[in-house]
């Protein structure tokens, strides 16, 4: 399965970026969960994915969103067999 592409949404002046994207049926955003110093929100278009975050994985479907600290290792896995389309907002985190 290839690398799933963000399609930036916003210029990502470094305080706020907002993407998009879409996983495809068995697509993750990465092989191995991570973290990063940004605070994220999730929301989803259509579809579903499955957002694993420190260890605990969270169903989050069309119409709903998830936000979390993203120091917090995490990836998204679409285990549906339909593709997935979700925006992405980040911003660093406050010191």
């Amino acid at each position: 399965m290839g690398q799933v592409t963000y399609e930036r949404l916003t210029a990502g002046n470094g305080q706020f970026d907002v993407l998009r994207t879409v996983l495809d049926p068995g697509q993750t955003s990465a092989e191995e969960s991570r973290g990063h110093a940004l605070t994220e929100c999730v929301y989803v278009v259509a579809g579903e994915f499955i957002a694993e975050v420190a260890g605990v994985d969270y169903t989050v479907v069309g119409g709903e969103s998830v936000s979390f600290d993203g120091r917090l290792a995490h990836r998204y896995r679409n285990e549906s067999d339909k593709q997935t389309e979700i925006i992405l907002s980040v911003t660093p985190q406050n010191p």
